[in-house]
């Protein structure tokens, strides 16, 4: 057993170069769509007051102070043409009414970027704290009318009157956001990390098909090799250099763009093993029926790519609006520990958040494997 996971380690010789390449795209990509969240570039916002009321204009004065994003006072007409030209990001507009309902207020746009979903978040926020303001007046102001013991009755009075209803800004509410603590470069990283470690595990796992074209698989049938030894050692030494590989990863994200994964690193390497077992189990399902390696060099780049790209790892999930595609990432490996690692990484989530992204990831993993090995053998009778 030993030896030949030997073996198998000193044939990634073989494969160093497109390790080493796969490993550098992680890392340059990121650099790359990191940018958009290093950068100097400010969105700017054009913001209509119709109300014209002394909340909507404090209203106006409180988004100035929001970072990240320039907000500058326009006419209705003015902020629909700059943004049917593109020259703002998205407009605001405070409706008629706005001092007695704030949730006549709405978002102009024609984009589905992520600076939106998080402008949406954050005025909610905002509008969830004004509202909060104006509840605890009203409390405060009660309370001072009944004149009994003032710091119970606030309490009292605040619970009360406090609202649990969400406010609607365009199609979003408030409430469990899913762009809170949202880390743009984090969420790059773990993608690319994801995507580019797939394409080794599947290349190496594939060396089956390079020996069936040299015939070694059809002399080994012969000989007294143990079968289930070689594919053990096929199949860790490829578990080996996938996990390997996410771990240069994930240390680059922390040595080279300063990202902190949180007290619950544990379970972001248990999520990423059951990932890259999940691949290497496909690997083998791969090799037992696709016919020839350059099959496979054909054919991988197309499901990896799709999958990826399903699963979340080029964008995130949550600026997608299609049931359809959202249903379809479902079935992909990748959504589901991009998932979890965000969660538990982003957001702090419990480490038993993951369960079910993890058992998930190890049903495929069994799926790919069963069937795989139901195949081969097969093929071999």
């Amino acid at each position: 057993m030993l030896l030949h996971i030997w073996l198998r380690i000193k044939l990634l010789k073989d494969d160093l170069v497109m390790v080493v390449v796969m490993l550098a795209m992680a890392i340059v990509l990121t650099m790359i769509f990191g940018q958009a969240f290093g950068g100097d570039f400010v969105p700017t916002i054009a913001v209509v007051d119709n109300d014209m009321s002394q909340q909507s204009e404090a209203f106006t004065e409180s988004i100035g102070d929001i970072e990240g994003f320039e907000f500058k006072i326009h006419s209705q007409k003015d902020m629909e043409a700059q943004v049917q030209e593109n020259t703002v990001l998205a407009g605001i507009v405070l409706e008629e009414g706005f001092k007695d309902d704030v949730s006549k207020i709405r978002i102009v746009t024609g984009k589905s970027a992520i600076e939106v979903m998080q402008l949406k978040h954050t005025l909610l926020k905002l509008i969830g704290e004004m509202t909060n303001k104006e509840n605890l007046s009203v409390a405060i102001t009660q309370t001072l009318d009944i004149q009994v013991d003032i710091k119970e009755q606030v309490s009292t009075a605040f619970n009360t009157r406090y609202s649990d209803k969400s406010f609607i800004v365009g199609n979003t509410a408030t409430g469990t956001s899913q762009w809170t603590d949202y880390n743009g470069l984090m969420h790059y990283v773990l993608g690319f990390m994801l995507f580019f470690s797939t394409f080794p595990m599947i290349y190496v796992m594939a060396d089956i098909l390079r020996e069936k074209k040299l015939h070694v698989f059809q002399r080994n049938l012969v000989t007294p090799i143990n079968r289930a030894s070689q594919l053990f050692a096929k199949m860790f030494v490829t578990f080996l250099l996938g996990f390997g590989q996410i771990i240069i990863v994930m240390l680059c994200g922390k040595y080279l763009f300063g990202i902190e994964w949180g007290d619950n690193m544990g379970m972001l390497l248990l999520i990423s093993g059951c990932y890259v077992l999940t691949f290497t189990c496909l690997g083998l399902f791969l090799s037992s029926i696709i016919k020839s390696y350059d099959q496979l060099g054909a054919m991988s780049p197309i499901i990896l790519v799709s999958t990826a790209m399903l699963g979340g790892c080029m964008w995130p999930l949550e600026i997608i609006t299609s049931k359809v595609l959202l249903l379809a990432g479902d079935i992909t490996p990748q959504k589901w520990a991009l998932t979890a690692m965000e969660e538990i990484a982003m957001r702090g989530a419990a480490p038993s958040t993951a369960l079910t992204s993890i058992l998930v990831l190890l049903g495929m993993a069994a799926v790919y494997f069963l069937l795989g090995m139901r195949v081969m053998k097969k093929n071999l009778v």
